[in-house]
């Protein structure tokens, strides 16, 4: 009997010695601003870049509470380290574009209806399909508060290496529009986790579940959803087969390059997709110009910079992958076509190539050369010209010109020789670039 009440004894004196930390207060999660998402577009692509944590060192971000586990096992919280949880790091990066939290990213948004690139499965190339994303989202860590229960045994206090808790975090997002090379939201929303359950790596999985949360409600906000939302309209495949020609009427031939320069540099654009730049030029006073498909790849949307620094927005209209040529609509009420001249060129006939070689910094960079031969792609058996006019990536879709100064065909690939250019470079002869598009000069 002695022995019984002794034992009951140090037992409540080893239950007096708890943790007495009372949990911090959390503010929940507000439900303003969240709508029903509706219908979002397949063509805005997103993928998730990484996530910042800019709290600063030596805040309290927490408390390692007393009592018990919730999840009703009895075991005590914290029973040897009671007191508040201050962030040690300072400003870090947390995750990239491989981290565990673009998993998270993509795993909660996804089933919200969102088109996330950036599949983990996919081994090979997938940089190049990140880089394709219409929209690039970056998270930015403002604030974490937790009450967190790491867990010793109920009988003797001894630490079991799991943990319990709640925990709110602040995540302000950023859109990133890669047509328009900025960011065209911020956008804030909490996140809140209550878990009972007994875990390894207890805190690391509230925050994950926690940040799972805030990426959910980004998912349900407004002014997210206004940015995805489908217009309705169903986008128009894109073929090479099509129903009717375009006809464009016949602009009258240059004369001399040399003077009508300016009136070129004016016709000719800079063309911006999502995995890049590269360049065009107008065929029409309504708009029309063309580029490579390969520089507009399967985007309905593009952007184009005119040679004043303006940009506007553009429509892949028509596209031919085979050829590697597509035919955009550039928004604008009026614009300068460039003379396409279908006379038959031949070997050391002058040339000129204009275009934004590397760097859209380097837009309207004009070249000259000469015909070096005529070639058949080994593919597609379809016919190239060869000159030694320098082009270089940026250069796509630029126009090709005689020495008067008129289209005879479209800037589109180079030959090299380790990372060096040889000055061997291809190009679509514009007469079957038109028929391959089925546009019409007359």
């Amino acid at each position: 009997m002695l022995l019984r009440v002794t034992l009951l004894f140090l037992f409540a004196l080893f239950l007096s010695a708890c943790n007495q930390t009372q949990p911090i207060k959390l503010d929940m999660p507000s439900n303003e601003g969240e709508v029903v998402i509706g219908r979002i577009s397949e063509d805005n692509t997103i993928s998730f870049e990484k996530a910042l944590v800019t709290i600063r060192r030596g805040d309290t971000i927490g408390a390692y509470v007393g009592g018990r586990s919730k999840a009703g096992s009895g075991h005590l919280c914290n029973y040897f380290n009671g007191g508040n949880i201050t962030w040690g790091s300072g400003k870090i990066t947390l995750a990239g574009r491989d981290g565990e939290l673009s998993g998270v990213f993509r795993d909660t948004m996804a089933p919200l209806g969102y088109t996330v690139v950036g599949d983990d499965s996919i081994v090979f190339e997938r940089e190049n399909e990140l880089n394709k994303a219409k929209y690039r989202i970056a998270a930015r860590v403002t604030e974490i508060k937790a009450n967190l229960c790491k867990l010793n045994h109920w009988w003797d206090g001894r630490p079991i290496n799991k943990s319990n808790g709640e925990m709110t975090i602040d995540i302000e997002w950023s859109i990133y529009s890669s047509l328009k090379r900025e960011t065209i939201s911020k956008i804030k929303t909490r996140g809140y986790i209550d878990n009972s359950e007994e875990r390894e790596d207890g805190f690391l999985m509230l925050f994950m579940d926690a940040f799972a949360d805030a990426a959910e409600r980004l998912g349900h906000n407004k002014h997210f959803v206004r940015i995805f939302n489908d217009s309705g309209q169903k986008s128009k495949p894109k073929t090479i087969h099509f129903d009717s020609s375009i006809t464009i009427p016949k602009t009258d031939l240059f004369t001399s390059a040399d003077s009508n320069l300016k009136s070129i540099q004016d016709s000719t654009l800079t063309v911006r997709s999502t995995s890049g730049h590269g360049s065009g030029f107008f065929i029409s006073e309504n708009g029309y110009a063309l580029t490579n498909y390969h520089v507009t790849g399967t985007a309905e949307d593009v952007v184009v910079k005119l040679s004043s620094g303006i940009e506007l927005p553009a429509k892949v209209v028509r596209s031919n992958k085979i050829r590697d040529v597509a035919l955009i609509k550039v928004a604008v009420t009026k614009s300068n076509p460039l003379p396409i001249d279908f006379t038959k060129t031949k070997q050391l006939d002058e040339v000129i190539a204009i275009g934004s070689p590397l760097s859209e910094s380097l837009q309207n960079t004009v070249t000259k050369g000469v015909i070096s031969a005529f070639r058949k792609d080994e593919d597609t058996n379809m016919p190239l010209i060869q000159s030694d006019v320098s082009i270089n990536p940026g250069s796509s879709g630029g126009p090709l010109l005689s020495k008067k100064g008129n289209v005879i065909g479209i800037s589109v690939a180079g030959y090299t020789k380790g990372n060096a250019m040889t000055g061997a470079n291809l190009f679509i002869p514009i007469e079957n670039a038109l028929k391959s598009l089925r546009i019409q000069i007359q």
